[in-house]
């Protein structure tokens, strides 16, 4: 287990050095006029629901692969200053445009990827439980 707990870290690591140059955006559709748009870029993970959204069937579903090693590293774009709440990496918001009501979850790759190394080191590296055996008589 502990294994595929740090493969998994690694993939997330893999992500992280990636988004500090690239930006991945995905859109689909999930239910009527809803839409769902995960996004990595500045070494976080953005999920945001767009609900009554005015999407055009045309553009999704889709992926969006953006170029930001020409931005300036202290650009950020405006739909990431609107947080309720934010807590060691990881924060949620609620918004309202004229494209409909968004919800938006957020998480620093750091806060995913140090918790499944840790825990992955913990699994590998930790005692193991010894089983508990009856002894067996033999008659």
């Amino acid at each position: 287990m502990g294994v595929v707990v740090l493969g998994l870290a690694c993939v997330f690591v893999g992500f992280w050095v990636r988004s500090q140059r690239i930006q991945d955006q995905i859109f689909f559709p999930v239910i009527r006029r809803t839409l769902i748009n995960p996004i990595s870029t500045h070494g976080m993970v953005f999920v945001r629901i767009e609900l009554d959204s005015q999407f055009s069937p045309a553009t999704v579903p889709g992926w969006r692969v953006v170029n930001i090693k020409a931005w300036p590293s202290d650009t950020v774009p405006a739909w990431q200053s609107e947080w309720r709440w934010r807590l060691f990496g990881v924060g949620a918001s609620h918004s309202t445009n004229q494209s409909g009501e968004i919800h938006t979850l957020v998480a620093s790759y750091w806060s995913i990827v140090i918790p499944l190394t840790l825990l992955s080191a913990w699994l590998l590296v930790g005692k193991p439980h010894s089983k508990s055996t009856t002894p067996v008589l033999h008659v």
